[in-house]
C-alpha cells in the first residue's frame, strides 16, 4: 500500500508517463530528500523505472504503477 506522498509522486510521473528528475523536483512539494527516498522505494517496488533518456535521469511509470493510481 502506498502512502500519500508516494501516491502524489506516482501521479506526477503518471501524468507524463516519462519525466525528468528536475521536473519531479519542480512539481513535488517536499524537500529533495523526501522525493529521492520515495523514488528509490517506487523503483525498488516496480512502480516506476529509472531511465537515462533525453540526456538526463528520467523515470517512467510501469503498468504496476498505472494500476496503483487507478485504484
Amino acid at each position: 500500500m502506498l502512502n500519500e506522498k508516494e501516491t502524489i509522486l506516482l501521479r506526477i510521473i503518471g501524468e507524463d508517463m516519462l519525466i525528468r528528475q528536475d521536473e519531479i523536483k519542480k512539481r513535488f512539494s517536499g524537500n529533495s530528500m523526501d522525493y529521492n527516498m520515495i523514488i528509490a522505494k517506487l523503483v525498488s517496488e516496480g512502480y516506476i523505472n529509472n531511465l537515462d533518456a533525453i540526456g538526463s535521469r528520467c523515470f517512467a511509470i510501469t503498468q504496476k504503477g498505472i494500476r496503483a493510481i487507478e485504484d
